[in-house]
Formats: structure tokens, C-alpha cells, sequence
């Protein structure tokens, strides 16, 4: 099982399915047995970059529901 912790950017580039994220990292992230953490403050600067524009609209809603913790 494999453990990612990701950034900011290449969270929103995983929810966008943006080229600017590898392939590998695209099927890392993908990968149903792996284990994807992203920080308090990755969703904080969501919230910033929505406030400013920034962002598609129903990216911010899409990045609160896959960055929902999960139970085991």
C-alpha cells in the first residue's frame, strides 16, 4: 500500500485530470489500495483561491468532498 501526501497543486491538478500532473502520479493517486492525504492548509488555500476566482466553478465543492476523511 502507498501512502501520498499531496500538495496543492497537484491535488487540483488531479481533480482537474490536468496534464501537468504525470502519469505516474495520476495512477499513484488512482490507485484504490493507496492511502492519498492532503493538509488542512491545502484546503485552506482552496478556500483562498475560490474566494479569488481562481478556480472552475465546483472544484471547490469537489475538493472538500474527495479531501472528506474516511473511516477505515
Amino acid at each position: 500500500m502507498n501512502r501520498l501526501f499531496l500538495d496543492t497543486h497537484a491535488f487540483l491538478w488531479w481533480l482537474a485530470a490536468s496534464p501537468k500532473l504525470r502519469r505516474d502520479a495520476r495512477t499513484a493517486i488512482a490507485d484504490s489500495t493507496a492511502l492519498v492525504h492532503v493538509s488542512a492548509v491545502t484546503i485552506g488555500e482552496i478556500t483562498i483561491k475560490a474566494q479569488l476566482g481562481r478556480l472552475e466553478p465546483g472544484t471547490e465543492r469537489r475538493a472538500y468532498r474527495m479531501a472528506r476523511p474516511r473511516s477505515a
